[in-house]
């Protein structure tokens, strides 16, 4: 005698045509899915040459890491192009290691020789390489490709002292600063190499430039230190006929490098490392100024009282400009998180849908679950519970990337939608245990209708009933699964069409507190000028 079917458990319905769905559910998944996958992997690998591409990686990675792909760029360049690409040797070059720089700045100089960004560069290494006469070349050659920049003009003078051994007469070079300081033209520092499509207000560019700005203003420094270090010497020895205006020529020359990290708007170009270059600034005026009280105070002449008030001035602008610098990290830091928890969220819970899903799949084999039950539907309240969640799961994740877009300083915002998020995979998890309960109509009510329903029958309906209920619960899990899937994928593209970049981008995304730099700086400006 065949076992009594139940077509509220599923028993006689449309195998073939509930199949169909299930497959056509997974296949609008997997489709997302692919779609997602192939529009991040178009545009990585289909969109840009292959030198383009080795160039773009680059430009994200550290320099230990970005070298073999700039290597293999340069390679391909050279195998495909009559006249090599000049930006992939820069670009290398910039990375390079220390004992094969300047042979890489070489080739990408003799490739570019009147790009004066990369004069400066190139001509930064080779002081620092103690090779000031083959510096000192590259920076008139930037002078000249570049005659609105005084900055080459700074550089040449801070090469001259160590030209020739023994050579202690600062004057030729403090002419030649005299000069920069009077041309009225402003320093305008090299920038960075970059990729059009990349934002220049994030993290990542903002260390490119804050690195470059740190090597260019290093000789300028030395060089302060140097026309210092004489001054004392003929302060000691009683010769001071002409510090006071020689020191007054550096100082003029801290002030520019202030003035002009803020004091000039180019299009596209991102002040990003303003605060740093103005703290080099302020440090040259400061010494130079101390040394002229000095100088007074040899003198037996009274204190200068305007140079006094300036040099407190100069010190509560360098105490604001270090108490930004040193809380500078932490802040990106605590930015970076903000991007970053979408991603762990979602991360979170793709753990809790998994570990339901193989908790119903183990169960299910366990209780040898019966086909029959595929066929039966959904009920409203477990699609509305799916597609419900998956719909605050979209909005969520948008509502984190708008937050974090618009530099949401409320501290709450992320305890609270760490919150909601696990309160609603909770709802949706916990959900899937009772939605079966209430779509199964109970073992006594299937057999009240039915005629002769002896005992064994009612033992036989409550068994498939419970076979229903695993079958239900595993079915639940996995649309609750591929429809948050579907939600992610949507977000994944909804972030790239209106962020202009991809949620795991981080480093582009996180701040590089751009316009905190700028705000400072200028702040600093106000009761200085």
């Amino acid at each position: 005698m065949s076992a009594p079917e139940f077509p509220e458990y599923g028993h006689g319905g449309d195998f073939i045509g509930s199949r169909r769905t299930r497959r056509s559910f997974r296949f609008f998944v997997v489709a997302c899915l692919v779609l997602t996958g192939g529009l991040w992997f178009a545009e990585q690998f289909l969109r840009h040459s292959q030198t383009e591409r080795l160039y773009l990686r680059a430009l994200t990675l550290d320099p230990g890491s970005a070298r073999p792909f700039l290597r293999q760029a340069v390679k391909l360049d050279e195998q495909l192009r009559q006249f090599p690409t000049p930006k992939y040797w820069l670009a290398l070059a910039s990375r390079e290691e220390e004992d094969r720089v300047l042979d890489t700045f070489e080739r990408a100089y003799r490739l570019d020789p009147d790009n004066p960004g990369l004069a400066i560069r190139y001509g930064c290494r080779l002081l620092e390489h103690r090779r000031p006469a083959e510096a000192r070349v590259m920076f008139r050659e930037a002078a000249e490709n570049a005659p609105d920049n005084v900055l080459p003009l700074y550089l040449e003078a801070a090469s001259l002292p160590w030209i020739e051994e023994g050579d202690d007469d600062p004057r030729r070079s403090l002419a030649m600063v005299a000069k920069a300081n009077s041309s009225g033209q402003t320093i305008m520092m090299p920038r960075p190499l970059w990729f059009s499509d990349l934002p220049q207000d994030g993290y990542w560019y903002a260390e490119l430039r804050r690195s470059l700005i740190q090597r260019v203003c290093h000789p300028i420094r030395l060089y302060g230190d140097y026309v210092n270090r004489k001054a004392r010497e003929s302060i000691t020895a009683g010769r001071v006929q002409y510090w006071d205006s020689w020191l007054e020529h550096i100082e003029g020359m801290g002030q520019r490098l202030l003035e002009d990290s803020v004091g000039h708007e180019e299009t596209g170009h991102s002040m990003a490392g303003a605060a740093l270059q103005a703290l080099h600034g302020v440090e040259v005026q400061l010494d130079a100024l101390r040394l002229r009280e000095v100088i007074r105070e040899s003198e037996g002449l009274e204190p200068d009282e305007s140079l006094a008030e300036r040099r407190r001035y100069l010190e509560e602008a360098r105490a604001h400009l270090r108490e930004f610098e040193a809380n500078r990290e932490a802040l990106i830091e605590q930015d970076w998180l903000k991007f970053q928890l979408p991603l762990f969220l979602i991360g979170e819970a793709i753990g809790v849908l998994a570990i339901a899903m193989l908790g119903s799949i183990a169960l299910s084999r366990f209780a040898r679950r019966a086909k029959a039950a595929w066929t039966l539907p959904h009920g409203r309240s477990g699609m509305a519970a799916a597609m419900g969640g998956a719909v605050v799961v979209f909005v969520l994740l948008c509502l984190m990337s708008l937050l974090c877009q618009l530099g949401s300083t409320e501290p709450t915002w992320e305890a609270a939608m760490r919150t909601t998020w696990r309160g609603l995979l909770a709802v949706m998890v916990g959900f899937g245990l009772v939605y079966p309960l209430f779509r199964l109509p109970s073992a006594s009510r299937v057999c009240q209708n039915r005629e002769g329903a002896s005992e064994a029958i009612i033992v036989n309906a409550r068994h498939c009933r419970r076979l229903a209920y695993i079958v239900l619960l595993r079915r639940y899990y996995g649309l609750v699964a591929g429809l948050v899937a579907i939600a992610m994928c949507f977000w994944v593209v909804w972030h790239r069409i209106v962020v202009s970049l991809y949620p795991w981008q981080t480093k582009l995304l996180a701040t590089g507190l751009v316009n905190e730099e700028v705000a400072l700086v200028k702040e600093v400006l106000t009761f200085l000028l």
